[in-house]
């Protein structure tokens, strides 16, 4: 090391001067200024310089990093996309070293439209499924209410028949349709045929007679207002006159009772079968 006042020159580890016995400052001689520079100084300023220099260069490739995916991402929105499906057959004719590539391009595509079909049919079998619940809700409620019904005004539908039967022998007898007028409902066919057949027996030329025998009936329900009475009925008829007669009837029929503002009504009269014997007096 060079003395800095004498100008002898000592070793490197020398901390005082062989000659003139000064001090010998650790460092390094500046050519230029002929100034010593401190060792501690000179590495700092090498140290700076090295990190200033790694910084700039992780600044420069973060920037570059960052252009390339910039430029990617242009790119990959510029690029119109063809989902039509006729790309996808040309691209099974490219070299064996491209058909894995191609592979995992479409495959992606015919998964999405799998979902597709079944978030599209789903919703209708929801539907058919609500449907086939609401309709049997409806079968039900329907039949409790008729069997409801049924339960309450059995025994008055019965009543009304018996009735309608007492009243219809004396409508026969007298030839007059008014006494049963009443049980039949408006507009009903059923009621003109039996207005016509009491009717006519006023034009008979010799005295006649019904005797009603037997009413047995059986009772069930058909909807929440409506019963059908099954009745077993037998009756005699006596024909005056030269040659005096008395029939033996047997008849079965079906009548349809509807209740219709607190009262029953006849709509519907079908015979289901008959038997008449005849006897001479």
């Amino acid at each position: 090391m060079k003395c800095s006042t004498c100008g002898n020159n000592n070793g490197e580890d020398t901390r005082f001067c062989s000659k003139c016995g000064a001090r010998v400052e650790f460092g390094i001689i500046d050519n230029d200024s002929n100034r010593r520079t401190p060792k501690s100084t000179v590495h700092i300023k090498k140290s700076t310089k090295v990190i200033g220099s790694i910084f700039a260069i992780i600044i420069i490739l973060a920037i570059l990093f960052m252009s390339i995916n910039i430029f990617q991402l242009q790119s990959k929105l510029n690029t119109p996309v063809d989902h039509s499906t006729k790309e996808v057959s040309p691209k099974v004719e490219v070299k064996a070293d491209k058909v894995s590539t191609d592979k995992k391009v479409t495959e992606p595509k015919k998964l999405k439209e799998t979902v597709v079909t079944k978030s599209a049919t789903a919703p209708v079998t929801q539907v058919n499924t609500s449907s086939s619940n609401l309709q049997l809700d409806s079968k039900s409620t329907d039949q409790t209410a008729t069997n409801q019904f049924f339960t309450t005004h059995k025994n008055q539908a019965d009543d009304f028949y018996k009735n309608f039967r007492s009243d219809y022998e004396t409508a026969l007898n007298s030839g007059d349709f008014s006494h049963v007028s009443g049980y039949f409902s408006e507009n009903n066919g059923v009621k003109s045929n039996y207005r016509d057949f009491v009717s006519k027996h006023i034009g008979w030329d010799y005295d006649y007679y019904y005797t009603f025998l037997m009413n047995d009936t059986t009772l069930e329900p058909k909807n929440a207002n409506t019963i059908i009475v099954t009745s077993h009925e037998t009756f005699e008829l006596y024909k005056g006159g030269y040659k005096q007669k008395t029939s033996f009837n047997e008849r079965i029929k079906r009548y349809t009772v509807a209740y219709k503002n607190q009262l029953f009504y006849i709509t519907n009269i079908e015979s289901i079968d008959s038997n008449t014997s005849v006897q001479n007096n």
